[in-house]
């Protein structure tokens, strides 16, 4: 058995928060190492980007802070910080993984009634008008962030 390496206190690392939202079924992409694309960011270490999230490794956990900001949907925890671009209705869920330091079983949780239905719709690739007619009875607040979460790229 190999030793593993030392961990820094209390910190977290960008690829073991990617391992845990992808496992906890939050994140369906691969990750991509962007940290190159943001040098010159105090105390970085490493950034990885999704299509649903942006998780950033911070030295530590006051550089992290700076960014922390619920109503973007930007978060920190401990020395990371994520911003969530896609499934910002699961950013409670989100938050619940990187508190735990590990992958969870969890509820999606939706926005509405109608946007749980664009969503089932989606998922089993009904046809072209029930979902049409799904996504013009969703709220008006909902629409983008339902289109980005559940629509866009998919088949």
């Amino acid at each position: 058995m190999k030793a593993e390496e030392p961990k820094k206190a209390d910190g977290y690392k960008a690829d073991d928060v990617f391992t845990w939202l992808k496992d906890s079924g939050l994140v369906v992409s691969e990750a991509e190492d962007v940290t190159a694309k943001y040098e010159g960011s105090e105390g970085l270490v490493k950034a990885l980007k999704t299509d649903e999230v942006d998780i950033m490794e911070f030295e530590k956990d006051d550089n992290a802070a700076k960014y922390h900001n619920p109503d973007m949907n930007s978060y920190a925890v401990k020395n990371i910080y994520i911003l969530i671009k896609k499934g910002q209705d699961n950013g409670e869920n989100f938050l619940k993984v990187l508190e735990s330091g590990k992958a969870l079983t969890l509820q999606t949780s939706y926005a509405s009634k109608e946007q749980k239905k664009v969503a089932d719709l989606m998922e089993s690739a009904a046809d072209f008008l029930p979902v049409v007619e799904g996504y013009s009875a969703l709220p008006k607040d909902q629409k983008s962030s339902t289109w980005d979460t559940y629509m866009v790229k998919k088949s």
